[in-house]
């Protein structure tokens, strides 16, 4: 542990004053610095906290429960994408969809991400349904619910509640 003590005669050097001033800025900033990389594990996604780490596939059957979806934990795929750096109509519209659960991709433009995709387990047989989730330096940033049929639809996440 360090003290420091200071009395009046010294705190009258401008010297020590800054040196004070200085340390104490350091410590202050640190602490910011440090408290902010923790809190950035935690966003609000669909107005509820959530822990936004993806690591393994703990992580992502975390945020499955999350959107009350259930997965077959067993069979998750990834493939690396890079999000355009532009996004054209089609990426708007997906956008649109990932701000309806409370994400944007557009502070993602033009990044590599991991695209993760599990099928959902459904009492409906003919329900052949993927859930797709975005992950960009061991973060969540959106993801979405389609059917594996050629015509299929897209939904968000919170769709599946």
């Amino acid at each position: 542990m360090f003290v420091l003590t200071l009395d009046k005669t010294k705190l009258k050097n401008k010297k020590t004053a800054l040196l004070l001033f200085s340390v104490l800025f350091v410590f202050i900033l640190t602490f910011v610095v440090i408290y902010g990389i923790k809190s950035k594990d935690y966003d609000t996604i669909d107005g509820k906290r959530l822990n936004t780490v993806v690591k393994c596939n703990e992580d992502i059957v975390r945020i499955s429960g999350y959107f009350n979806i259930k997965i077959n934990e067993s069979n998750v795929s990834s493939e690396k994408i890079v999000l355009p750096k532009k996004f054209n109509q089609i990426y708007e519209a997906y956008n649109r969809l990932q701000k309806n659960i409370g994400c944007d991709l557009s502070d993602y433009m033009g990044r590599e991400c991991v695209k993760y995709s599990v099928k959902i387990l459904s009492d409906d047989k003919s329900d052949d349904s993927i859930m797709t989730i975005l992950v960009c330096d061991d973060h969540f940033i959106g993801g979405d619910i389609s059917s594996s049929d050629f015509n299929g639809k897209i939904a968000s996440l919170n769709s599946a509640e």
